[in-house]
């Protein structure tokens, strides 16, 4: 009870002050996941070996990769003092702040520039080894070898050294990354798939927690100790090989090799059915999981021109939420407040702070994204990060170039607030799935790769520019977010239909992936051609 009173609260506030929501919609809001509580209390009792399961593997595997994207924010000026004292040491060169800031920006962005790599490795990788040792073995093969070397950069090679073991580590966010969702999905009952693939950003939120709690200096961010800081999620990548070898792969993936023998003892040990035969194992296997058609190629995606605008709109949604800002405020909060003065001594654990608020606001995010509507819900938040960017840019610029004081400082902070809630209410996580809900069942693939590559570049650019430009034009620098933010804004809410209530036909005759029932297989004559679980 106490738990729907806060949950009425805050949504009330937002009703008020944010988003417009009428007292029945709050009801909704309010009642309707606890029809969605009710079935994964259900699922619990009926396949809580599984969920479980599910559940390890997503938390063991996600959590590194917010790990990473946070565990540089804090000991910054400790790594880059280390960086100046190798080149000094080794080269007799004094680098100046301007090369310091480009080479720091480049070191951050290394992760993003993996994660691309990453994204080309997954299908080949995927395809070969399967899902469960893709994700599990060999991408925690590459985690090891990067933290080793991250490890290893604290003595000689500093720069090269962290330069190659966050371009590793960002390989290993690329795979895992999609892995986790695909992993989900071909394992979780239809009916609570959703609910347990929101743990997908729970853990990395919790990752981040952990990479932000053990970078505080009084931890393992001082000068002596970032290095370990760093190799710690060598621990996560350790513990999934050795889980790996107790696990059985998927049943998709025994079954997309016509070994139905192994697919039914695969199904016995994640579903534990017990005293069924073969057959009726794979019958109440293909009961419980979502059906889709095989993937078209890209090429063959973009033929459809109704296809082809829907995938550049996804494209365009998939960047605004890197372009409204979050990517930044997460691998540089620690200097963007830092250069305002703002309580100093509390800085370090706004990092923390920003993650447990990520975590917090789950809980009406989830809400939300399933009775507000995907549009709706996307614009307004996105209304509320651009707001937010033009906050931190002015406040920025006042304390800076008028000395305004404390009261700037903390408008600033309100800004970066507003900017947190804005996006873990909506622009985050309903930017995940608005790529994949726009296109035909078959065009689903083609669309989330593209939407990937696409968070990754943007990701990129971002966390490459952002620091040296906001050293060298301070406040400014946020336009960089504001701009592009106000533009997709206007782009978006022309262009991007509602995907979360439409009718099961649209006018074109394109049947929209949002709407695909685990019965769509009825709409054809047979069901040998659907794939089961795999998106």
């Amino acid at each position: 009870m106490l738990e729907v009173s806060v949950s009425k609260s805050l949504l009330r506030f937002l009703n008020h002050h944010v988003l417009a929501i009428s007292d029945n919609e709050i009801m909704k809001l309010t009642f309707v996941p606890i029809r969605k509580m009710l079935d994964v209390s259900h699922a619990f009792r009926e396949h809580g070996r599984l969920i479980y399961i599910i559940l390890g593997v997503v938390v063991l595997a996600v959590a590194p990769c917010g790990y990473h994207m946070v565990a540089l924010n804090v000991p910054t000026k400790n790594i880059q003092k280390a960086l100046k004292a190798e080149i000094l040491r080794d080269y007799g060169l004094t680098i100046s702040d301007s090369a310091m800031d480009l080479l720091w920006g480049l070191i951050v962005s290394c992760q993003s520039i993996g994660a691309l790599i990453g994204c080309l490795l997954l299908m080949p990788l995927e395809s070969a080894f399967g899902i469960k040792n893709t994700l599990m073995l060999y991408s925690n093969g590459v985690l090891l070898c990067g933290s080793i070397f991250l490890f290893l950069s604290y003595n000689f090679n500093t720069a090269l050294m962290l330069v190659l073991g966050r371009i590793l580590v960002g390989i290993y966010t690329g795979l895992s990354s999609a892995l986790a969702p695909m992993y989900v999905a071909e394992l979780a009952p239809s009916k609570i798939k959703g609910s347990l693939g929101c743990f997908v950003h729970i853990s990395v939120c919790f990752g981040a927690v952990l990479g932000a709690f053990f970078s505080l200096e009084s931890f393992l961010g001082s000068e002596a100790f970032w290095n370990v800081l760093l190799f710690l999620p060598a621990i996560f990548a350790v513990i999934q090989m050795v889980i790996c070898r107790q696990i059985p792969h998927t049943p998709n993936f025994f079954l997309a090799k016509d070994d139905t023998e192994m697919a039914a003892e695969s199904i016995r040990f994640f579903y534990g059915f017990e005293g069924l035969s073969d057959q009726e194992l794979m019958a109440k296997y293909r009961s419980l999981v979502t059906k889709l058609p095989p993937q078209l190629s890209f090429r063959q995606s973009i033929a459809n021109p109704t296809n082809r605008k829907m995938i550049f709109i996804g494209m365009v949604v998939s960047a605004t939420q890197i372009l409204s800002g979050s990517m930044a405020t997460v691998a540089y909060s620690t200097s963007m407040f830092n250069s305002l003065s703002i309580i100093n001594g509390l800085v370090p654990l706004f990092p923390t702070f920003g993650a447990l608020l990520s975590i917090f606001l789950t809980l009406p995010a989830l809400r939300l994204v399933e009775t507000y509507g995907r549009k709706r819900l996307l614009i307004n938040t996105l209304i509320m990060c651009a707001t937010a960017t033009y906050l931190l840019c002015f406040f920025s610029l006042i304390v800076k170039g008028f000395n305004a004081g404390s009261w700037a400082s903390f408008m600033f902070f309100v800004g970066f607030l507003l900017l947190g809630v804005g996006y873990n209410l909506g622009t985050g996580p309903v930017s995940y799935f608005i790529p994949a809900e726009l296109v035909s069942p078959d065009s689903v693939g083609s669309a989330l790769s593209v939407a990937v590559a696409t968070n990754w570049t943007f990701t990129l650019l971002t966390t490459f520019l952002y620091y040296p430009l906001n050293e060298a034009v301070g406040g400014w620098s946020y336009l960089m977010f504001a701009i592009p933010t106000t533009l997709c804004i206007i782009f978006l809410n022309r262009n991007l239909p509602e995907t979360k209530f439409p009718s099961l036909i649209q006018s074109d005759g394109v049947i929209l992936a949002c709407n695909v029932l685990p019965e769509y297989a009825n709409l054809e004559e047979s069901t040998d051609s659907f794939n089961y679980g795999t998106i």
